[in-house]
C-alpha cells in the first residue's frame, strides 16, 4: 500500500509556470512566425529544427506539470538546460549581442529556479537514490563488482 502523498503548498506555482512557460514556447516553435524563423535562420539552423524542438518541448512541459515520474522530470529539465545554454552559445558564436545572449540565459535561471523550488514531492530521484544506493550504482566497485 502507497503511504500519503503530502502536498508542499508553498512552490508548486514556480513549477507550474515553469511547465507552462515550455507548454507556450513550444506551441511557439511548431507554429512559429516570421521573427522567430529570421533568428532560427541568423543562428545558422534550419527551419526544421523549430519544428523538432516545439515537438518534444510540449510532452516535456507536460512532464512538468502533472504528479509523479520524477525522472521524466528530471529528463524534462535537462532538456530545458540543453536547449537554453546552446541558444545562448550560439548567440555568442554567431556575435550578437549580450541582450540577445542573456535571453536565454534568463530563461535558464528561471528553469533552474523551477527545478531547485519543486515541492519535495516530486524531488522523487535524489530521494531514491539515497534510500537505494546499490540500485543506481553508489558504493560497487565497478571493476571488481563487489560492494
Amino acid at each position: 500500500m502507497r503511504p500519503a502523498v503530502q502536498r508542499s503548498r508553498g512552490r508548486p506555482p514556480v513549477t507550474f509556470a515553469g511547465g507552462l512557460t515550455d507548454l507556450a514556447h513550444g506551441r511557439t516553435s511548431v507554429v512559429s512566425g516570421t521573427p522567430v524563423v529570421d533568428v532560427v535562420t541568423q543562428l545558422g539552423y534550419p527551419v526544421y529544427v523549430l519544428t523538432i524542438l516545439g515537438v518534444l518541448k510540449v510532452p516535456g512541459a507536460i512532464a512538468l506539470v502533472i504528479p509523479r515520474f520524477p525522472r521524466l522530470k528530471e529528463w524534462a529539465y535537462a532538456g530545458i538546460m540543453f536547449e537554453l545554454t546552446g541558444a545562448a552559445a550560439s548567440e555568442v558564436f554567431v556575435g550578437n549581442s549580450p541582450s540577445d545572449i542573456a535571453t536565454p540565459l534568463i530563461l535558464a535561471t528561471l528553469a533552474i529556479a523551477s527545478w531547485a523550488l519543486r515541492p519535495a514531492s516530486r524531488r522523487g530521484m535524489a530521494k531514491l537514490v539515497r534510500e537505494q544506493p546499490a540500485r543506481f550504482g553508489a558504493g560497487v566497485d565497478r571493476y571488481s563488482l563487489t560492494a
